[in-house]
């Protein structure tokens, strides 16, 4: 007798067909449970450790912590040297009056590191003349004649250099050779007057006139049981800013957990409790102290009166995350943290306005519903997958040259473009892979468009474009090279990425 099974009448290659499919199926599902099991997994053991570094490290008071006068400055972007000139445990940073490069301190590398302001790597320097290399540069300024001062630690030494890292001699105190100290921290006025911190003997405050004449000693060595003992007494200064309305002079008294305040005349006026372990320190946008604490992993705002008024960062590997910083400068809006753990240079930016958030109720959603996370993980999941993704001319120009058209497409398979780059860039092909099938024509409306033309001094391309970012959905995202049109999108609130961060972020896990 013969029997016949439901899949009678089908070939062999057939059945063989299904059969492979249902299998692709069976693992397509099993690696989506497996990626959301981990993903869990992963939330919760992050959840542990932050938890368990939170209770170990010391941090501000829990007054400070939730004072929140202003709004805090956003994250913009980290640069780090990847891959060929990787920064290693950068200390000092500081930007360029007149070139807007960065220079940064690169301890661990022993040397100074010089990137432009997009965070692309130029050239490093370390040669001291007949003493050899520098061996752990600490600390920069610049001064009044555009030349880079460095502080060696190791080398308990004071080095000067040009803009382009030619050697131009070593800062010697009174030009008296003998002369016993270890410079760490220094900042030039507008005068082109020069403020070290020394931690050689004496904890204290050395001040230089432009010509290298030792003016004043401000200061002793002084251990404080509480931040507001010893006035006038240091332990270990690492930061130093003068404020120019009045000359007034800030020093970070690192590990008597505080700032202190002193007169030009280097009389003591004032005590600022930081309750952390306060170490690069800098007077910028709208006059505000700005200090690192290298202990509570971020950084402390003030007023010159000595007010908190926020703080920024936390505890992290991830971006907008720190781990032990140490440096600081202010340029306009613009900071920039040396994340030192973490081997990068971190960029932030004060936003023009922006709603304060309800501090205290937020604090308390999180303490109250901290799991609720979790169980909203695969909507966040498929909130994500829709983002929208936006490519400025400059960004897609960069696509071309470096040939990377392919890893667009297989990283977010569509991207939207103002209709004249859909038109321009359309019949580039590579590698069998055509611009136009990965670009999609964005909607925008006009009148937005002109706007953000009038506002920000834009092309009408770039207003477009970034009225098209503007009407994305949950977390738009900006790929853009240009810098005017990458302000204004903070300006607005948007995130943005340049190519060089999109091949770092992507590439590696291509």
């Amino acid at each position: 007798m013969l029997f016949l099974n439901s899949n009678q009448g089908k070939s062999y290659a057939e059945e063989n067909e299904e059969t492979v499919e249902r299998k692709q199926k069976r693992r397509r599902s099993k690696k989506i449970i497996l990626v959301i099991l981990l993903l869990l997994l992963i939330i919760l053991l992050s959840y542990f450790m932050y938890y368990l570094q939170k209770r170990e490290i010391p941090l501000p008071t829990v007054e400070f912590a939730k004072t929140q006068v202003i709004t805090p400055p956003k994250f913009v972007f980290f640069f780090d040297g990847s891959p060929k000139n990787k920064l290693s445990k950068p200390i000092g940073v500081r930007v360029h009056p007149t070139t807007n490069e960065i220079f940064v301190a690169d301890t661990g590398n022993h040397r100074v590191s010089v990137f432009d302001e997009k965070g692309i790597f130029l050239f490093s320097f370390n040669k001291i003349g007949a003493e050899g290399t520098m061996r752990t540069p600490l600390y920069l300024a610049f001064d009044p004649k555009g030349n880079i001062w460095v502080t060696d630690r190791s080398r308990e030494s004071l080095y000067v250099f040009t803009k382009d890292g030619s050697f131009i001699k070593k800062f010697i105190p009174n030009d008296d050779e003998s002369y016993n100290w270890q410079p760490i921290a220094l900042h030039f006025d507008k005068k082109g007057n020069l403020y070290v911190t020394d931690m050689q003997i004496d904890h204290q405050l050395l001040v230089f006139d432009p010509k290298g004449k030792l003016l004043r000693k401000i200061g002793t060595k002084g251990e404080a049981d509480n931040m507001l003992q010893l006035p006038g007494q240091f332990s270990f200064p690492n930061g130093v800013s003068v404020y120019e309305a009045n000359e007034d002079i800030f020093v970070a008294d690192s590990n008597n957990r505080r700032l202190q305040v002193f007169d030009k005349n280097g009389k003591f006026k004032s005590i600022i409790q930081t309750g952390g372990l306060p170490r690069g320190m800098e007077i910028g946008f709208k006059d505000r102290i700005h200090a690192v604490d290298v202990m509570a992993h971020n950084v402390m705002v003030f007023s010159t009166k000595g007010v908190p008024l926020v703080t920024f960062g936390e505890l992290g590997i991830d971006t907008a995350q720190f781990f032990f910083p140490t440096g600081i400068d202010c340029d306009g809006r613009f900071i920039y943290v040396t994340d030192t753990q973490n081997d990068r240079v971190q960029v932030w930016a004060w936003q023009p306005t922006v709603p304060v958030p309800d501090i205290k109720t937020g604090i308390d959603i999180m303490k109250r519903w901290s799991w609720l996370p979790l169980l909203l993980l695969p909507l966040i999941y498929w909130i994500l997958k829709r983002r929208r993704f936006v490519a400025a001319e400059s960004f897609l120009l960069r696509i071309i040259e470096d040939k990377k058209l392919k890893l667009l497409e297989r990283k977010f398979k569509h991207i939207y473009v103002t209709p004249d780059v859909f038109e321009k860039f359309k019949e580039y092909a590579e590698r069998g892979l055509a611009m136009k099938d990965v670009m999609i024509k964005g909607e925008f409306d006009e009148d937005v468009a002109e706007k953000f033309k009038e506002d920000y001094g834009l092309s009408i391309d770039e207003a477009r474009t970034l009225a098209i970012t503007r009407k994305g959905g949950a977390k738009p995202m900006l790929f853009v090279e240009d810098s005017r049109l990458r302000e204004a999108a903070y300006e607005v609130g948007l995130k943005t990425m340049t190519f060089d961060e999109f091949i770092e972020k992507y590439e590696r896990k291509a």
